[in-house]
């Protein structure tokens, strides 16, 4: 892929190609082009010249009508691509946030601090800092996920214990006891009600 013509741009070349392979990204000229020599920057005694100017995008955007421009007052050309936009873009699942509700529960709170400590005792297993975060990242998503997962099973289970017993005449837990839920004045419906912030 490298069209530079000194020796030093070798190690700058594996990079830019390890970049663009891992973001699904291509050299568009050089995909219309594949054998043709072209060079877009050149000294101004002929000593050196590259091709240093280049557009890279994803095949999906269908990259066409690739041109290098000679341009008189700039020793670099210019180099143009046409591209056409899918009508229908995939979307991915993008980041992954933490629902930040949480951070508010005693119980959450009490567990993750429990379970950093255990993921700070694996530190000296990585060759860096770095390293350790990236993994205790994956981790507090992880625990976080099935934390959420598991409130919800419990919300949920109590919710249909609790409907089942208003259906039943029973209303003795929604009214007087300990509960997050409460029946809606005037209507035989129940709804949540989201517990004070510190209490689990």
């Amino acid at each position: 892929m490298a069209s530079c013509t000194s020796s030093g741009c070798g190690v700058g070349m594996a990079e830019l190609d390890m970049f663009t392979k891992n973001h699904d990204m291509v050299d568009v000229w050089r995909v219309q082009h594949p054998g043709l020599p072209v060079f877009t920057w050149h000294r101004p005694d002929g000593t050196n010249a590259s091709r240093l100017d280049r557009v890279y995008s994803p095949l999906a955007l269908s990259p066409s009508d690739r041109e290098v421009v000679t341009c008189p007052i700039s020793d670099h050309d210019a180099v143009t691509v046409s591209f056409q936009p899918p009508v229908s873009w995939p979307a991915g699942r993008g980041f992954w946030k933490i629902n930040t509700e949480i951070l508010t529960e005693a119980d959450y709170r009490e567990q993750f601090k429990a379970r950093f400590e255990g993921w700070r005792t694996s530190r000296p297993a990585f060759s860096t800092g770095l390293e350790w975060w990236d993994d205790v990242k994956s981790r507090i998503k992880q625990f976080t996920v099935q934390y959420c997962v598991a409130r919800a099973r419990r919300r949920r289970e109590e919710f249909l214990s609790l409907c089942s017993r208003e259906r039943n005449g029973d209303s003795s837990a929604l009214h007087g006891g300990k509960t997050n839920y409460q029946v809606l004045p005037g209507r035989h419906e129940v709804c949540y009600r989201p517990p004070n912030k510190g209490s689990p």
